[in-house]
């Protein structure tokens, strides 16, 4: 659609004759996909009246843009895939950001380097947080700001929490060729930086403080689960999992504020980064055979249950699946995990008909309930809506740490 043409439509469409504005909206919310990127350019512009008639149809193509390019982005190389990842789910939610992700880590990049000092990491260390350029939120809600915000407001006030303030060092560093990598410690999220012959963390939200490697341990075993603080520093963060944490907190917000069409389709988000962790690849739809919702039946124990989710492998071994889900056997699950063909295929969590048991299964074992089945389990609200029309619909509520 031509921007005069649009024009003229967005007047028409705030036009005080209902009939013209009805008509005029309906062509402008048609061609919502084509004309996204001018509506932005050109919503503060617009009347109060407008903004809230246009923003459904234009946040849901939005969404749509997003579950296009995620695949992409997840296909990128790590450094990119965060960047990319972080800047299209900073944007999501904003009708029209006033600042600009990317453009504003080149902005810094470019202020360290005409300060003159030696690109290395402690430097840029000390110019963002020593020098106070960016500082961090105070108080023990600060770790748990809105996910969606965080950048917005960190790159407009120069304020942060300890994980857009990390993201911030490690993206500015990438422009400079540094690599840096997360540790999720508990409370807090840290930046290691390799320094020849040690390691080092920096504690972005305390002005760039730098540890080594012991006194973090020491940190770790004071700590209420010193196993848990240890494995973080062992484990460093991918790119993958600090996206996979980003949409779990939007996740969580949406839930929060009730929004549950919203938390669905952040969920499918969660479920793309879950299977490319597994597996290293793109989610491949051919090789699963159900969806979550959907009532499937086991081939042998013949018990009904609704899908949850699923993993595109073998992955927990706390779901024991024949064994303690049909005392009547007494086969030995342990076989059945030595079996790579077994293990090698899709997973699915599933609640059980009689409303006590979760199940554990391979695809394998799982047939399609032809029949009408309806299961009642206690977690059955927490998961789904129940819609007549459509069977039982996820609502994108995250699996519980419980079970």
């Amino acid at each position: 659609m031509k921007p005069e043409v649009l024009q003229a439509l967005l007047k028409l469409a705030d036009d005080d004759s209902s009939y013209i504005s009805k008509h005029a909206l309906a062509q402008i919310e048609s061609s919502m996909s084509e004309i996204q990127a001018q509506i932005c350019s050109t919503w503060f512009s617009l009347s109060t009246y407008l903004q809230e008639c246009l923003w459904p149809s234009y946040h849901q193509s939005i969404r749509t843009d997003v579950k296009n390019r995620w695949p992409q982005i997840l296909s990128m190389s790590p450094l990119q895939r965060l960047e990319n990842g972080l800047a299209i789910l900073n944007d999501f939610g904003h009708p029209c950001p006033k600042t600009q992700f990317k453009e504003s880590l080149d902005s810094i990049a470019g202020e360290f380097i005409s300060t003159g000092r030696p690109i290395q990491a402690l430097e840029l260390v000390d110019f963002l947080f020593g020098s106070a350029l960016f500082s961090s939120y105070h108080g023990s809600e600060a770790f748990a700001l809105p996910i969606q915000s965080q950048f917005q407001s960190l790159l407009e006030t120069r304020k942060g929490t300890s994980f857009s303030l990390s993201c911030l060092l490690i993206l500015v560093g990438s422009r400079l060729g540094m690599k840096m990598k997360f540790c999720n410690f508990p409370d807090r999220i840290l930046v290691h930086i390799p320094v020849k012959g040690t390691a080092l963390f920096v504690d972005t939200s305390n002005y760039g403080e730098l540890m080594g490697l012991n006194r973090l341990q020491l940190l770790a075993k004071q700590c209420v689960n010193p196993k848990v603080a240890m494995q973080s520093i062992k484990n460093l963060m991918s790119s993958t999992e600090i996206l996979d944490y980003v949409l779990k907190c939007v996740n969580t917000e949406a839930h929060q504020m009730g929004d549950d069409s919203l938390g669905r389709f952040i969920y499918e988000l969660i479920e793309e980064c879950k299977v490319f962790m597994q597996t290293g690849e793109i989610v491949d739809s051919t090789l699963r055979l159900f969806q979550t919702g959907e009532v499937v039946r086991h081939s042998e124990y013949g018990y009904c249950g609704i899908v949850v989710e699923f993993d595109a492998r073998f992955q927990n071994e706390k779901f024991i699946t024949p064994q303690k889900l049909d005392k009547r056997k007494s086969a030995n699950p342990t076989s059945l995990y030595q079996s790579q063909e077994v293990t090698e295929q899709p997973w699915y969590k599933i609640l059980v008909e009689d409303g006590q048991r979760i199940a554990y299964v391979p695809q394998s074992n799982l047939l399609p309930e032809i029949t009408e089945f309806k299961v009642e389990h206690p977690l059955l609200p927490y998961f789904f809506e129940h819609c007549p029309d459509r069977g039982y619909v996820r609502n994108g509520r995250l699996w519980p740490e419980a079970y």
